[in-house]
């Protein structure tokens, strides 16, 4: 089996792009989705357009030898490659499964299917800053958040993790100054950064009361200076937080646990991290690191006795994926879930994700056992490379 084509979708979906690679061959397909919201995609785009020549006529079979041969061609830009790479691999698992017609975990070393604990991510943040995207009611107060965690609850989530969200009618807003959205300027005061603390007690308030006996996380982001993390409330399940270096944690530090690391794409930063003492769970995103490596991460976990949590907010297809590679991690914290989103999500796909009781489960078939429904697809595709 040879390769004969890669095609890009970038497809507009809310708040964010998803963005698709399909790799063909005997009228077979591998699918990977390599989704990232926050302005990174184009050149990642670009490297698999490069890929090209080096991978169509290659035989499937041999897919891993080829990913080093285009890892040699890039070997001066290869550290903003990664997500290509990764997308890449992991549309040529899917691929090669295919061929073979059986799981991705199986070909990776597993035999199991069994459900995964989940938890909905940026639980709220979506109704404050794209419900209009989306078609979703409006998040503008607390008496709005407290139904909204029963609502959830009753549906059968048992674990949150949302942003900073500032309720206060029209004006509600997302406070996200470290990528440069949410207020007015990217340099917040400090009041303002003190005020982002009261949101966040606040908020936690309301959704313990909502659902006592559920889990509430908080992700912080790049948002927070480093002296406010003292004062942050410890009832927050987990903070989920980024930082260009893990040892900033070490003069910060408070009693709550730390999540951090999705950003995190090198093996010897993760090493980093893995091995800090202020750092108790790690977060790795699938997507951008592809089996490669994630099997590295898996080890470090296993090494530092940390738990992994799989970074995952985009479509049924990532989540898929994320699925499948969570089967093989021995210490696997979450699966990350985006349960709020654009209302055709459902339909791009042909098979999709069962939530039971803080659970999720993916159908077990060849790959990742989902694929995307291209013609389903084609009226929300921005353009197609």
């Amino acid at each position: 089996m040879k390769i004969e084509s890669l095609t890009i979708y970038l497809t507009k979906a809310g708040w964010r792009n998803w963005a698709y690679l399909a790799i063909k061959s005997d009228g077979l397909t591998g699918w990977s989705e390599f989704s990232d919201s926050n302005c990174c995609i184009s050149s990642t785009i670009q490297t698999i357009i490069f890929s090209r020549e080096i991978l169509i006529g290659s035989n499937i079979n041999q897919y891993i030898a080829s990913l080093s041969i285009l890892k040699c061609r890039l070997r001066q830009n290869l550290a903003s490659s990664t997500k290509a790479l990764a997308a890449l691999e992991n549309a040529l698992i899917d691929l090669r499964c295919k061929s073979l017609g059986i799981p991705a975990y199986e070909l990776l070393g597993g035999a199991v299917h069994q459900p995964l604990p989940y938890y909905w991510s940026h639980f709220g943040t979506t109704r404050v800053r794209a419900y209009q995207e989306c078609l979703l009611p409006a998040l503008t107060s607390h008496e709005q958040l407290y139904d909204l965690v029963q609502m959830a609850v009753s549906e059968g989530t048992r674990t949150f993790k949302s942003n900073i969200c500032a309720l206060n009618g029209a004006h509600s807003l997302v406070y996200m100054p470290g990528s440069g959205k949410g207020i007015r300027y990217n340099r917040p005061t400090w009041t303002e950064s003190c005020d982002a603390v009261r949101l966040i007690n606040s908020w936690l308030e309301t959704c313990y009361k909502a659902a006592p006996q559920c889990s509430f996380a908080i992700d912080l982001n790049y948002n927070l200076p480093g002296p406010l993390l003292k004062q942050l409330p410890i009832s927050a399940a987990w903070y989920e937080l980024d930082l260009d270096s893990c040892h900033a944690l070490s003069q910060q530090r408070s009693v709550f646990t730390v999540i951090t690391g999705e950003n995190i794409l090198e093996l010897d930063q993760q090493a980093s991290y893995m091995s800090s003492q202020f750092v108790d769970i790690m977060s790795v995103d699938p997507a951008w690191l592809s089996w490669s490596r994630l099997s590295s991460a898996i080890t470090l976990s296993n090494l530092y006795n940390k738990p992994l949590t799989l970074h995952n907010y985009n479509s049924h297809l990532s989540t898929a994926m994320a699925y499948s590679y969570g089967q093989l991690i021995p210490n696997l914290h979450y699966i990350e879930l985006d349960l709020d989103d654009v209302p055709w999500k459902d339909d791009i796909v042909d098979a999709l994700p069962v939530l039971s009781e803080g659970h999720v489960t993916v159908r077990s078939g060849p790959g990742w056992g989902v694929n995307i429904l291209l013609a389903e697809l084609k009226p929300y595709i921005l353009h197609e490379y």
